[in-house]
């Protein structure tokens, strides 16, 4: 349609704006008010039919008929929004996915009215190549976009058609749980994407400095533009302090990973958070194997690959790893994920309570990575991840000797970064250490979560698709879990009233804990002994 600004200005004179530059100032509201109601209805049609409508009018010089188009304009402008925002929201799972991606897209949507004003220029008039070169150029790479995420959409649905995400429905006492109601991970996250977000505030203060309607906007709300500014620098010190770190936990080497060929070793694959990590990288196509000593929980692909095996047991880890050789190949990922948990105070712990503790949360990580880390080593070429937990920052009563071991699986995740890097000549070795809170799995069933809003409750699935990113980055680093236990790293710099007050508020949190065990360990657990012979799960002793 073609645009004949010229005539309708000679008609009713100078106006103001994109709209009221052919019209008065005193006939505006009357003349503008009929076409946006009309357009209202056409917008709960479209909102709910989705309908597409193609209005298509030749060029006429009778007012009366320009003003009847500027209804069709208004109703066919107007419809947009409301299907671009209900086909966005019904493509998006989750009511968090739904309300921030509609938050982002009427936010990048109104920038419209900003850049109209400023390329929409008087002296190109009537044609303004510029302003519709713009839009035409913008018309087209929502065309691009759009179809690239019809296309995702497409191949998603097909794998889900084909039960490749089946895995997510499994455990059904974990995947039909409530979602999350508002916490400091909602709160943080949300932060991190908007304010301290360079891609947000960066278009913003530049559209203030540089354009009449922003530089006007910047001087009559002159508080908010200096925080916008603070927020962009917060937010670029952020992204160049992530981005030197990255580099210098990847030694300042790049490395590349071809997954088709990779192989995975999981311990404690057989279920839980293991079970979830060997799952997500399976559908993916990868190679993985299991080590545990109890059986699969749950049913495996065929590229996954299950040895009932003892890690605590060196003889046994060694017997296990040359099989593996021989039948997969060697491991170029480890994933120490194994760990135990007693839930019971220094006095009543036996000895054997204690060692069965440390051998597999700790000592188990020394034995596999004798076993396989010299692979990697010779190769400069794999990862090693460490699956610790926040405990290795805070010990409360009755976990003592569970914070010990995943504070001494921390220092050896950070020792052999150190190691690789200046005694084995082997710097593209990755290594990841993950400090992941409260989790939903039978291991801690009966735990007592005192603080759901600082620090929310994890799902298993949340805690495993961080993992399996992670790997699948193909970077060093350390995830922790949720992003506000971070301040528990400097637990040991604050106060001691803080520090003992933050333990003693912990005595609560396994007191009514009755989480699985894969073995009596009175009966069964000897420094000697392979357990994996005798391996039955049993309750918790009483």
């Amino acid at each position: 349609m073609q645009c004949r600004r010229a005539t309708v200005e000679h008609c009713y004179g100078d106006g103001w704006g994109v709209w009221g530059n052919f019209v008065k100032r005193e006939a505006a509201m009357a003349t503008s008010t009929p076409p946006r109601v009309s357009s209202s209805d056409a917008e709960k049609v479209a909102a709910s039919e989705i309908d597409n409508v193609d209005i298509k009018m030749a060029p006429h010089e009778d007012i009366g008929t320009r003003y009847m188009a500027a209804f069709f304009i208004t109703t066919g402008g107007f419809m947009a929004q409301p299907v671009t925002l209900a086909w966005l929201a019904n493509q998006m799972g989750g009511h968090y996915k739904r309300s921030i991606g509609s938050a982002v897209q009427i936010g990048f949507g109104n920038l419209g009215g900003i850049v109209a004003s400023n390329i929409f220029l008087k002296k190109e008039e009537p044609h303004y190549p510029v302003g519709f070169g713009t839009a035409l150029g913008f018309l087209g790479l929502t065309i691009v976009t759009s179809t690239i995420f019809y296309i995702g959409l497409r191949l998603e649905n097909k794998k889900r058609d084909s039960g490749g995400r089946d895995y997510r429905y499994e455990d059904c006492a974990i995947l039909t749980s409530p979602p999350p109601g508002l916490s400091s991970e909602v709160l943080g996250s949300l932060i991190k994407k908007t304010i301290l977000n360079p891609a947000l505030t960066l278009p913003l203060v530049l559209l203030a400095r540089y354009t009449k309607q922003g530089s006007d906007l910047a001087i009559l709300h002159e508080t908010a533009f200096s925080r916008l500014q603070y927020a962009l620098a917060a937010g670029l010190i952020r992204y160049a302090n992530n981005f030197l770190s990255q580099r210098a936990l990847d030694n300042w080497k790049s490395d590349k990973y071809v997954w088709s060929q990779e192989i995975v070793l999981v311990t404690g694959g057989a279920g839980g958070i293991g079970g979830s990590v060997v799952r997500m990288l399976a559908e993916k196509g990868i190679k993985v194997v299991v080590l545990d000593v109890i059986p699969m929980t749950y049913e495996a692909t065929a590229n996954v690959h299950y040895f009932k095996c003892d890690i605590t047991n060196s003889a046994t880890v060694a017997k296990v790893a040359a099989e593996i050789r021989r039948t997969v190949g060697n491991p170029t990922v480890l994933v120490l994920n194994a760990g135990v948990a007693r839930g019971k105070s220094i006095l009543e712990g036996t000895e054997k309570d204690v060692r069965f503790t440390f051998d597999v949360n700790a000592i188990s990580h020394y034995i596999m990575a004798k076993e396989f880390l010299p692979s990697l080593i010779a190769r400069d070429h794999g990862m090693v991840v460490t699956v610790a937990s926040i405990a290795a920052f805070v010990t409360v009563p009755r976990m003592v000797d569970y914070s010990g071991t995943k504070a001494a699986a921390m220092c050896f995740h950070e020792g052999l970064s150190a190691e690789l890097a200046t005694l084995y000549n082997a710097p593209k070795v990755r290594t990841v250490c993950i400090n992941q809170g409260y989790t939903k799995t039978p291991l801690f069933q009966g735990y007592t979560n005192s603080s759901s809003f600082m620090v929310p409750s994890l799902e298993v699935d949340t805690v495993a698709e961080g993992i399996v990113n992670q790997i699948l980055s193909g970077h060093s680093g350390q995830l922790i879990m949720p992003g506000f236990t971070n301040l528990l790293a400097y637990l040991r710099g604050f106060p001691h009233w803080f520090q003992m007050r933050t333990r003693k508020d912990g005595v609560s949190i396994m007191a009514k804990w009755h989480g699985r065990q894969v073995i009596d360990v009175e009966r069964d657990y000897d420094t000697k002994k392979d357990i994996s012979a005798s391996a039955v799960l049993v309750d918790k002793e009483d």
